[in-house]
């Protein structure tokens, strides 16, 4: 096919020859032309049209086929965007019903730990006397130890001497029988600053902490606002279970709680 003589006539080849053949007259040389002549001139002209008439045929089919098939891609993409709106809006539920079960979940962590405190830095000993150790702690502290339900440590137990010297002493969890018994513990730790020396007696100036016993969540959490808030925050703190911060600005003393990742970055600076 000529691109220019189908860009100028908007035909193909064999059309533009059938159009040519279809427009011009059958001339009548009434002198030479006999019945036979004239015949099969008309007859060629008739088979022009008939093949036309075909192709037309055959392109109103294909119009049709590509058509129906059109309106079938139309109607499955309406089906597949219905599909797509109702996934969307059961994900949604379905991440609102997690939230709502990880809340849920930290909920009765926090309150399974509300009557533990936890020791973190006390030096561990082979066959040390958990009991005995936890009891000298309450004597340092001005406790009464009768609230005591349990005490132990907590965490993988490392086997080898050399090993256990060098890493850091698992922390003791210790379970109060009440939460006001739990909570007297930690009111002394404005009061007490203990160290290994005044429980072991081993000269060990390195401070043992009395904590609450945070959920892995707010242990994270309270890590992570640490990392992410300060100097921004001055104070970031833990109280029952809780992440709490709040600046060293007179103009801006309230106290925030951190309930999740998501808070933290919005209080991040130039995020």
């Amino acid at each position: 096919m000529k691109i220019k003589t189908f860009s100028n006539t908007g035909l193909c080849d064999e059309c533009q020859i059938s159009q040519t053949d279809m427009s011009s007259p059958i001339a009548v040389d009434v002198l030479n032309t006999t019945p036979e002549k004239l015949l099969a001139e008309v007859n060629m002209k008739l088979s022009i049209v008939f093949t036309m008439q075909k192709t037309l045929e055959a392109m109103s089919e294909d119009i049709s086929f590509y058509a129906e098939k059109y309106q079938e891609l139309i109607e499955e993409k309406e089906k597949s965007d219905k599909k797509i709106k109702a996934l969307e809006h059961k994900n949604v539920h379905l991440e609102t019903s997690i939230k709502a079960l990880e809340e849920r979940v930290s909920y009765l962590e926090v309150r399974e730990k509300g009557k533990n405190i936890e020791i973190y830095g006390l030096e561990e000993k082979q066959n040390e006397n958990i009991e005995n150790t936890v009891k000298v702690i309450a004597s340092k502290l001005g406790i009464a130890d009768g609230k005591i339900c349990e005490a132990m440590r907590v965490g993988e137990e490392v086997k080898s001497d050399k090993k256990q010297r060098d890493s850091k002493p698992r922390p003791i969890i210790i379970t109060m029988a009440t939460r006001t018994a739990r909570d007297k513990w930690l009111a002394t730790r404005k009061t007490h600053k203990l160290t290994n020396s005044d429980i072991l007696e081993n000269g060990n100036k390195q401070r043992i902490y009395v904590n609450e016993d945070l959920t892995k969540h707010t242990r994270n959490l309270l890590w992570t606002a640490k990392s992410e808030l300060k100097p921004t925050f001055k104070y970031i703190w833990v109280k029952n279970g809780k992440v709490l911060i709040k600046k060293d600005d007179p103009n801006d003393a309230k106290i925030k709680t951190i309930r999740t990742l998501s808070d933290i970055n919005m209080y991040v600076v130039n995020k």
